[in-house]
Formats: structure tokens, C-alpha cells, sequence
């Protein structure tokens, strides 16, 4: 899940340098999902993950910010929406059957991205320069 995020991601923000007319860098300093609980997608997990991937790339020093989005439905026979609450897959107000509208997703919301700090590059040495 974290490693499809992380391509996309990649993908967004080289799209976004390309469409940059200065033709400058940028990094990659917080990505912010939604995450629902039928997603099965643990947090705490996810971060582990995220920083597990993230380590000696390009985004390194990127924070993931999670958003927990709640599990809502809307009743099949009285039309009424609302929360689910404890996994109980009927409506609270007439018993009856639902269907899920919310909470079942996985989902980028925002890349945040800034000019990349310049690297200093050693410089080289014109090879007839060299000490032998």
C-alpha cells in the first residue's frame, strides 16, 4: 500500500518540476492521506512503513500526516445516513439493510513540496589537473 503510495507520489511531484518553468527541484516534505476503517490500514503501520521506504531516497525527511475518515452509510429502506458505530451494519433508526458510503477508502490527498535545498557537489578537476 505505502510502496504504490510512494510511486505516485514520485510520479505527482516530477510531474508538478516538469510544469515548473524554473526548471528547479522540489522535495517532498509531508504527504497527507485519508484512511478509512474498512481499508484494514493500521496507522501506526503505515508510518512504519512510510518511514521504512522513505529512508535514503529523495523523500527522507517527508512526514506522512493520516487522516482518519469514519465509516458512514445510508439506509436502503428509509434513505437516512449516517455513522456506523461498533461494525453494525443496520440502520439505527428502522433495522434496515445499508450500503457503505464512506470509510472504505485509501486515499492521497495532498503532496506538499518546496524548492530542494541546493546540494554542494565537490567539484572535479580538469583531468590534466591531476597529481599523479
Amino acid at each position: 500500500m505505502i510502496r504504490a503510495l510512494l510511486e505516485l507520489v514520485e510520479q505527482v511531484r516530477a510531474e508538478h518540476q516538469a510544469a515548473e518553468a524554473t526548471g528547479d527541484s522540489v522535495e517532498v516534505f509531508q504527504v497527507h492521506v485519508e484512511v478509512g476503517p474498512l481499508t484494514g490500514a493500521e496507522p501506526d503501520l503505515l508510518q512504519s512503513a512510510f518511514r521504512s521506504l522513505t529512508q535514503e531516497t529523495s523523500m527522507d525527511q517527508a512526514t506522512l500526516r493520516i487522516s482518519a475518515v469514519p465509516l458512514t452509510a445510508s439506509c436502503l429502506e428509509c434513505g437516512e445516513n449516517f455513522e456506523i458505530v461498533e461494525f453494525r451494519f443496520f440502520c439505527p433508526h428502522c433495522q434496515g439493510h445499508v450500503r457503505v458510503t464512506g470509510g472504505d477508502s485509501f486515499q492521497l490527498v495532498s503532496i506538499d513540496v518546496r524548492p530542494s535545498a541546493p546540494q554542494s557537489r565537490p567539484s572535479k578537476l580538469p583531468s590534466s589537473d591531476r597529481e599523479s
